[in-house]
């Protein structure tokens, strides 16, 4: 088999693992704090067993380091429990699509970071997104006027008043909050660790994402069944160290648009596994307002990928 053929099988592996990964949520009867620490701690030992294995470092070049450790894992923590309990509100769909909005926060708050003014364009695509987000949050059932009016294309659109009392609303503005976190994350590693192999950082996070929540576990016998059990050792093996595995292996044949453009099919597995398991639907807004923000992300992704580096 190509190389090439070979690393886009990783990484449509990985992809579709990872949007099979936002099921557990569901599925596990526990805290979203309590899911992700069992999952951080047996992604620690997993990858703890690798490094070692393979002669990977586990420590940090200089001392300095460890405080940019603690922030990627502080950072890791919140977003992956602020992702999980916009699952637990929502239809999986509507969550991946929000967060999926952190390419354009990336876009704005990347150059920033470097001392860099971001591009119009980038501008442009982040307010659009926007947008999109807003088409996607249900409308309040009262009457009214409308909330405010946006002008596309010389067509004034009036958006509803958004309903900030239901829990899907709630999902989505967790969701964004958890892309941005994702997105400030990234941004660390490119500014401060990027001397670092993706095992190593990710041994870290995980470290660190556990400790912060061990407080959080549950200390009776009620949430520990055999079922659950075992979807966390799924979770943390099968559904964080092995997509993570698969991703990394994929990177060294395809182009970064290639990968880009992959990585958006996580939406549509996790609506297809959302359907599957849980027989969620997929609302009108939620189409529409999904098909600006991916729209978006994928232009963003294709001028990503052509920009000449600076």
């Amino acid at each position: 088999m190509k190389p090439k053929t070979l690393s886009l099988i990783h990484v449509n592996s990985a992809v579709f693992l990872w949007g099979l990964t936002l099921m557990f949520p569901k599925g596990i009867a526990m805290s979203p704090e309590g899911i992700v620490c069992f999952r951080a701690l047996i992604a620690a030992a997993v990858l703890t067993i690798f490094l070692k294995a393979t002669g990977g470092p586990l420590g940090v070049k200089r001392p300095k380091d460890y405080w940019v450790m603690g922030v990627l894992g502080v950072l890791m923590c919140v977003h992956w429990v602020t992702l999980f309990t916009a699952l637990q509100l929502a239809d999986a769909a509507v969550v991946i699509v929000a967060l999926n909005t952190y390419p354009a926060l990336t876009a704005i708050a990347e150059p920033l970071a470097f001392g860099k003014r971001p591009r119009l364009m980038d501008v442009v695509l982040a307010v659009v997104v926007l947008v999109g987000v807003l088409i996607m949050l249900p409308v309040s059932s009262s009457e009214g006027p409308a909330a405010f009016a946006i002008v596309l294309g010389g067509v004034r659109i009036a958006l509803p008043r958004i309903s900030f009392d239901s829990p899907a609303t709630i999902a989505v503005v967790l969701a964004v909050v958890s892309g941005a976190l994702f997105a400030s994350r990234n941004i660390v590693i490119r500014k401060y660790a990027k001397g670092y192999s993706g095992s190593t950082l990710m041994f870290w996070q995980t470290l660190i994402t556990c400790l912060c929540l061990l407080p959080f576990i549950p200390t009776t016998a009620e949430p520990y069944s055999v079922r659950a059990i075992g979807l966390l050792v799924a979770l943390g093996v099968v559904f964080t160290a092995l997509p993570q595995s698969l991703y990394a292996a994929g990177l060294r044949h395809l182009s970064a648009k290639t990968v880009g453009i992959l990585s958006l099919m996580q939406v549509v597995y996790g609506a297809f596994w959302g359907y599957l398991l849980f027989t969620e639907t997929i609302s009108l807004r939620t189409t529409i307002g999904g098909c600006i923000i991916l729209a978006c992300i994928l232009l963003e992704t294709i001028r990503l990928a052509e920009r000449k580096p600076s």
